[in-house]
């Protein structure tokens, strides 16, 4: 029988102020299986980990989402998160051309900032990698040579969401660059794949019941740091 995981998407509304995303060494403390069990035990090539700081929230219905949360992490639940507001991403800025969606906030409201809106961009990944390999070959021809080491960026395989950083990468003539990653593919990936330039990782929270402080004057729910590992799935 094939275990297939329940997977939660993150709230839109619980959008964090900051997260950074690591991939440490062959072990993690306090890693997660896809089960939901709590273990330390090595994983080949390492796991992800993401730290992110959520803000106070003050409506209404962004506390109810904030509230949801915290009970579905505090039971083991495998959560599908953005990375939106990282250091570690291209700047949008840099991301141009007809790979670029998305649609600009260039209404000129005081609140635009040109940034797009449900901005997706992606590179057609250029050589077909296996699980368990280290290496992928990404055509950045659209884009120039805008990822360098420490960015990140994602594979969506089958409905599966995972984040990889950037530890080397050498581009040729064409723009084409062989990047080295960590922690390793997942899954196989083919020329229909893409590599995401705002990725999601599929991960489990290591510090679920810490991190909630309760409700400020009975209605504003209040976060410490999160601490989450990817969920090997």
């Amino acid at each position: 029988m094939t275990y297939t995981p329940t997977i939660y998407d993150w709230r839109d509304s619980l959008v964090a102020i900051d997260q950074l995303f690591t991939a440490r060494g062959q072990a993690v403390r306090d890693g997660v299986t896809s089960r939901g069990v709590l273990v330390a035990n090595p994983e080949p090539g390492g796991r992800g980990e993401l730290y992110m700081q959520l803000p106070t929230y003050f409506d209404a219905a962004t506390n109810l989402d904030a509230t949801w949360t915290a009970s579905r992490i505090a039971n083991g639940a495998i959560m599908r998160i953005p990375i939106r507001a990282s250091v570690q991403l291209i700047h949008y800025t840099a991301i141009t051309g007809a790979s670029a969606n998305g649609q600009p906030w260039s209404n000129e409201q005081p609140w635009a900032n040109d940034e797009n809106w449900a901005f997706d961009p992606v590179a057609p990944i250029n050589a077909a990698a296996s699980e368990g390999e280290v290496s992928l070959e990404i055509d950045m021809s659209d884009y120039g040579q805008i990822l360098s080491i420490g960015h990140l960026f994602g594979v969506e395989v089958d409905g599966y969401d995972f984040t990889h950083k950037v530890t080397d990468i050498i581009y040729d003539d064409s723009d084409v660059a062989t990047v080295t990653v960590s922690p390793p593919l997942r899954r196989d990936v083919t020329t229909s794949h893409s590599a995401k330039f705002r990725p999601k990782m599929l991960a489990q929270c290591t510090t679920a019941r810490e991190a909630p402080r309760g409700l400020r004057s009975r209605r504003h729910m209040e976060w410490g740091q999160l601490h989450f590992v990817e969920a090997l799935v």
